[in-house]
């Protein structure tokens, strides 16, 4: 799925990253003033649209995604190399070459789906037996944290 992009507003909080995207829109805005009487209202909404998102990634960047603190780094690129069979699958012409390809991207699919059962299974058995220690301990912050 297409995400839609998150900046990373709370780089705003620096003054000086602030200051810089203040300019940065104020002279996209002075350009587009002078465009502004050629253009009907969709175009110039499409134009405002643009300033901001052009604006923010230029100077605040992205916000990167974040993988779950359980998926294993053999995990993560069994999950690059899936997409990859993916992308593969998609570029086929042929319906034979199509067969192939869906039953690699098959494949390498079953693996990603174990090692995630795996990773998920063993990140909550090391939970649990954080939790019993913890109550063997005594200690109830860690317990319920």
């Amino acid at each position: 799925p297409n995400y839609r992009k998150q900046f990373k507003v709370e780089e705003l909080r620096n003054q000086e990253v602030r200051d810089r995207f203040a300019v940065a829109v104020s002279n996209k805005y002075q350009a587009l003033e002078q465009l502004v009487d050629d253009m009907n209202i969709e175009e110039h909404w499409q134009q405002i649209k643009n300033i901001w998102k052009d604006t923010c990634s230029e100077v605040l960047g992205e916000k990167e995604r974040k993988n779950k603190d359980w998926i294993t780094t053999d995990t993560l690129s069994l999950i690059k190399e899936r997409k990859s069979r993916k992308a593969d699958l998609n570029r086929c012409k042929t319906r034979g070459a199509k067969a192939k390809a869906h039953k690699v991207y098959g494949e390498a699919n079953k693996k990603v789906k174990q090692n995630i059962r795996r990773d998920k299974i063993k990140y909550i058995e090391e939970l649990a037996g954080e939790a019993e220690e913890a109550a063997e301990k005594g200690n109830m912050r860690d317990l319920y944290n």
